[in-house]
């Protein structure tokens, strides 16, 4: 590493140079939160990769007699309705999501990309590009809450319409009102 030396009178400060790497990861290590959050992701992505090498049951191989048995040696986790082994499942499982939230976040770094650029690029576009991503997180918001109502609350199949207000939320408020 570089070493930058300067002299204020009779002191000599030396400095080491630090990357920017270095100090997000300074800061990283001292969040406990981050750091529990960082085990459990790892965890989770080892197990649902190096799982199936170790746990090696087909997950849909169905047993209509070793159907909703509990936990045991056989099927650590039991299985369900119609014999499915519930943790090869969910290893299974695991990695279609991972998979799925990975491209999702690929496909969103690229657009967000692409309209961070377009927006510094050509700045009449600035506004509107704006207003277009906010309405798309508030689509997001009011999905999330349509969820919410359905799940929680048991609302039937309509829930996805309006109700007590949730379908337009208070950010769609916001952008319609800075029109």
């Amino acid at each position: 590493m570089t070493e930058n030396t300067a002299t204020l009178d009779s002191f000599e400060i030396q400095t080491e140079h630090r990357s920017l790497w270095v100090d997000v990861w300074r800061q990283f290590r001292k969040h406990k939160g981050a750091l529990v959050g960082m085990f459990v992701f790892m965890l989770i992505t080892f197990c649902v990769f190096i799982g199936p090498f170790i746990y090696d049951v087909d997950p849909n191989t169905i047993n209509f007699r070793g159907r909703n048995l509990g936990p045991s040696w056989s099927h650590p986790l039991g299985t369900d309705n119609i014999g499915h082994d519930t943790l090869a499942q969910m290893l299974a499982g695991g990695r279609v999501s991972l998979a799925v939230s990975f491209l999702a976040m690929l496909i969103s770094l690229f657009i967000d990309s692409l309209i961070g650029v377009l927006a510094g690029f050509i700045q009449s576009l600035d506004g509107p590009l704006m207003r277009l991503t906010d309405l798309f997180s508030c689509f997001a918001h009011s999905s999330c809450t349509a969820g919410y109502h359905h799940a929680v609350q048991g609302y039937p199949e309509d829930a996805l319409w309006a109700r007590n207000g949730d379908f337009f939320p208070d950010c769609f408020c916001d952008w319609y009102n800075q029109l």
